[in-house]
């Protein structure tokens, strides 16, 4: 009775830890490019301008040196271009890079998150964590994902809420 009970203590503790790996958010895949890439486009009543100011605002707000941020913030293209890093819970675990894109056009802006690579000097994709067949697959790249698909949900909700926009659609001709 004993070894039963063991082995079932045993078997619950492996079903738990594997589950802490289980991955929840769907993460986007370029279908062109294979490469990670969130993206999403937002309808608005809003006018460009308005768009302008509330985005410079909430880059301001949410980086702490927006400046040193964003490379490219072209207000006649009305298109601001950045990079910044996520920071990874665990043991031991990575810091991501990654590279924002918001596009404001008449009643709509687009958001686009790509580029994600280790911080580090090579720099090395993360694209591959995706696939879990790959060759030296990691169990815990499905828990970094997660993190980061939550990293990006609180980014674009940080956003659409200063931006005041509520309707997002999919993605069209740009």
């Amino acid at each position: 009775m004993k070894k039963i009970l063991t082995m079932a203590i045993i078997a619950a503790a492996m079903l738990s830890a594997s589950n802490a790996f289980a991955q929840k958010h769907e993460i986007p895949v370029d279908q062109n490019t294979q490469k990670i890439k969130f993206q999403a486009a937002v309808k608005t009543a809003n006018t460009e301008d308005k768009c302008w100011n509330s985005c410079i605002s909430w880059l301001n707000s949410f980086y702490t040196n927006a400046a040193s941020v964003t490379s490219v913030r072209d207000y006649s293209s009305k298109k601001i271009i950045g990079t910044h890093t996520i920071v990874l819970d665990g043991k031991d675990a990575p810091i991501v890079n990654y590279t924002f894109t918001i596009e404001i056009r008449p009643g709509r802006y687009r958001y686009t998150i790509t580029d994600l690579t280790l911080k580090g000097p090579d720099r090395m994709p993360i694209d591959s964590w995706v696939n879990k067949d790959a060759a030296g697959y990691d169990a815990k790249w499905a828990l970094y994902l997660d993190q980061i698909a939550a990293f990006v949900d609180n980014w674009a909700a940080s956003l659409d809420k200063k931006m005041n926009f509520v309707v997002k659609q999919e993605e069209e001709d740009w």
